[in-house]
């Protein structure tokens, strides 16, 4: 984002789309580079650090899906999303299914 600036910037809906269409095509890897920059872009949105953190857990990387899911509790805080417990539940359960 640095590197451009604002021009670069595109509308969440966008990124939202190509992430979903780079998920269906198995193309975990680009999903994330582009949640990621949405995450960037849109630092206050916490749906985006969802999509993020699903897309880390469908690939089997679990500490950054904890890692994300755990901004997304800071994010909602400062906020007052009030989304807190939904999050928090992902979490244990990500670190419960990792015990096993």
């Amino acid at each position: 984002m640095s590197k451009y600036g604002e021009e670069a910037k595109q509308s969440a809906e966008s990124y939202v789309q190509l992430a979903f269409y780079l998920r269906d095509k198995n193309n975990l890897d680009g999903a994330i580079t582009v949640f990621k920059r949405s995450v960037e872009a849109y630092s206050f949105d916490i749906t985006l650090l969802n999509f993020l953190a699903s897309t880390y857990e469908e690939k089997g990387d679990i500490e950054k899906a904890i890692a994300t899911y755990t901004e997304a509790v800071s994010i909602s805080e400062k906020y007052n999303y009030g989304r807190e417990d939904e999050f928090s539940a992902k979490i244990e359960s990500l670190k419960n299914n990792t015990k096993q």
